[in-house]
């Protein structure tokens, strides 16, 4: 409904006084909520505020960035979808490798990162697919640069699965790894376990940081890091440091949670 104002009008104003002209410009379809329109008189229209006096507000950011695409297509607001690709995803995937990694290094390690058996710019070379440390560090590096193409294109969904496969690395490894075997013998073979671990969440605190910011200055915080830019160069760099405190970065999303909504939009519309 806008796509004239910022297609036409907006730029002849731009160019009346001497701006720069937008290069491109985003268009995307209408919101739909579960297949139907917004509407009052459906219980359908779901105001920003509404929203948030449920559920926390990144748990949709993250929804619509995992349903965009540069197309002009219509996203739609399914509830059931929400509440699954929210908890299978930000929660279960990327939230939950933080709080398996972090945790476990601050409670069983002293909250201190180990060394890696490699260099931050070994990371940055092409995966050689023989199931090393470095391998996999070379994996988490590449997905990461296809996630930054993927900025540029406006192709967010597409960014979104990158780094759930960036989740998936870390998840297995420390599955793999075992880091509470490791302890009982080999105490830094488990802190080298979470060191790992947590280089890849370095890596998802970045990419998700323009999706889901308060998710990313969290991870951050835990991690001892600043992120204000994409840097690919600067992954796998986290060693031998102390991390901070434990922070919750998402909470499971229960399904009254988005049928309450639904309800309380019905009721302000009758």
């Amino acid at each position: 409904d806008i796509v004239y104002f910022h297609t036409l009008f907006w730029p002849a104003v731009l160019h009346a006084v001497g701006l720069t002209l937008p290069s491109k410009v985003h268009v995307h379809g209408m919101l739909t909520v579960d297949g139907q329109k917004m509407s009052k008189s459906r219980g359908t229209f779901i105001s920003a505020r509404m929203f948030a006096q449920h559920i926390e507000p990144q748990a949709l950011r993250y929804y619509y960035a995992a349903k965009y695409s540069a197309g002009t297509d219509d996203l739609d607001l399914s509830g059931n979808d929400f509440v699954f690709r929210v908890n299978s995803e930000l929660v279960n995937k990327h939230a939950n490798l933080f709080s398996r990694a972090a945790q476990f290094l601050a409670t069983r390690l002293d909250g201190r990162l180990g060394d890696l058996p490699f260099s931050a710019s070994d990371a940055q070379s092409d995966p050689v697919s023989d199931g090393s440390m470095l391998d996999l560090a070379c994996k988490v590096v590449a997905a990461c640069r296809r996630v930054e193409r993927c900025f540029r294109d406006r192709e967010f969904g597409q960014a979104m699965r990158e780094l759930c496969s960036v989740s998936d690395i870390g998840n297995e490894w420390m599955q793999t790894r075992k880091p509470w075997d490791q302890l009982k013998t080999d105490p830094e073979a488990a802190r080298e376990t979470c060191t790992f671990a947590l280089n890849i969440c370095h890596a998802l605190a970045m990419y998700l940081a323009p999706i889901v910011p308060r998710f990313s200055q969290s991870g951050a915080r835990m991690l001892g890091c600043k992120i204000d830019r994409f840097d690919v160069t600067a992954l796998f760099g986290l060693r031998n440091r102390t991390i901070g405190p434990f922070e919750r970065l998402a909470d499971r999303i229960e399904p009254k949670a988005f049928d309450a909504i639904i309800a309380e939009s019905t009721m302000l519309s009758s």
